[in-house]
């Protein structure tokens, strides 16, 4: 994707990007400030009806890609310019505009009113009643500006080669390239609970005998599990799926589950359910993944401590360039001259 820092403080207006507006309004609202959106209760967009329209396929929106769509005040923008704009959203918001349509249409309301309170900020003189508020408003557009910049610097300028990504390998596979064992297990029991009195125990006993002695007698243990067992599975014949260590933490009897080989079942475990069988039909033991296999992950984590050197390191170019300078306790001074919030 080709970066445009311009999209992000379009028409030199920090508060033409409603990405960042909506993220300051919401912090100023919860820090109980006046915003806009108590000042401009007559300022709606027109609600949604009970009845959601067609959904419009990804990318055709229903409109000419050249026209306008969205018009306040000064602000006007194209469908491309919204798709260059909304790039810039977290993943998962992207992810819900895809798969979620009141999700979509509730994310277009929203926009629509940050640009709409936006506009109307200026004129209800929300920044004469909220001295710095105009300046916190742009340093949260220049956070945003500098992630874009120094991903793009860390992408462009300093792309770790393949021989110092092998490097990271040997130092760190042990951290980041160890697989843990899995195990595609079933089961089958009875349940009885606590309280259960004694003929119910017993009558639990006597089914859980009865599986085991099909069990003994050759019979399947997917289709004793699937006629006789109290437990359900996530698939058919009891089956619960690969689980990893991690995953089985905390399992009744998980030591014997664990050390079963492959096609080797448990004796009955007692449980917080009742009595269980474990099967193991599968197992992958751990090892260390070879380069081929870790490298993308290596090169992600190699990429990470790059990019705080390399934020450093550019921070002291960009200084000496500019004949920049700051007093850090100064900063520090200044921002716990603000009240300090009580703990929630």
């Amino acid at each position: 994707m080709e970066v445009d820092v311009r999209s992000l403080v379009r028409m030199g207006k920090i508060l033409a990007c409603p990405v960042v507006l909506a993220v300051v309004l919401s912090w100023a609202g919860d820090a109980g400030w006046e915003t806009g959106a108590a000042l401009a209760a007559d300022s709606t967009a027109k609600p949604p009806t009970q009845q959601a329209p067609p959904r419009a396929p990804h990318g055709a929106g229903g409109a000419v890609a050249g026209k306008k769509v969205v018009e306040v005040g000064e602000f006007t923008a194209t469908i491309p310019e919204l798709t260059a704009e909304f790039a810039y959203l977290p993943p998962e918001q992207l992810r819900r505009l895809h798969d979620d349509d009141s999700a979509a249409r509730i994310f277009a309301l929203d926009y629509y009113g940050s640009l709409l309170f936006g506009h109307d900020a200026e004129a209800r003189g929300l920044y004469e009643r909220n001295p710095g508020f105009r300046s916190a408003v742009a340093a949260e557009g220049r956070r945003m500006v500098a992630l874009v910049y120094l991903r793009d610097m860390g992408r462009e300028e300093y792309k770790p080669t393949d021989v110092e990504i092998e490097q990271f390998y040997a130092l760190h596979k042990e951290r980041l390239c160890q697989k843990p064992a899995r195990y595609r297990l079933a089961r089958l029991g009875v349940v009885s609970g606590k309280k259960a009195g004694e003929a119910e125990r017993k009558a639990a006993q006597e089914r859980l005998a009865a599986m085991q002695k099909r069990l003994e007698a050759g019979d399947a243990f997917a289709d004793v599990a699937t006629s006789d067992s109290d437990l359900e599975g996530r698939m058919p014949g009891g089956e619960v799926g690969w689980l990893t260590d991690r995953e089985l933490q905390g399992a009744a009897g998980l030591e014997r589950i664990t050390g079963l080989a492959a096609g080797e079942r448990t004796e009955p475990i007692v449980t917080a359910r009742g009595q269980e069988i474990y099967a193991m039909l599968e197992r992958d033991e751990a090892r260390l993944l070879t380069f081929d296999e870790c490298k993308a992950p290596v090169e992600r984590s190699l990429v990470r401590q790059f990019n705080r050197e390399i934020r450093l390191r550019r921070m002291d170019e960009i200084a000496i360039a500019a004949g920049a300078s700051m007093n850090i306790d100064a900063v520090i001074e200044a921002g716990r001259a603000v009240p300090r919030p009580k703990d929630p």
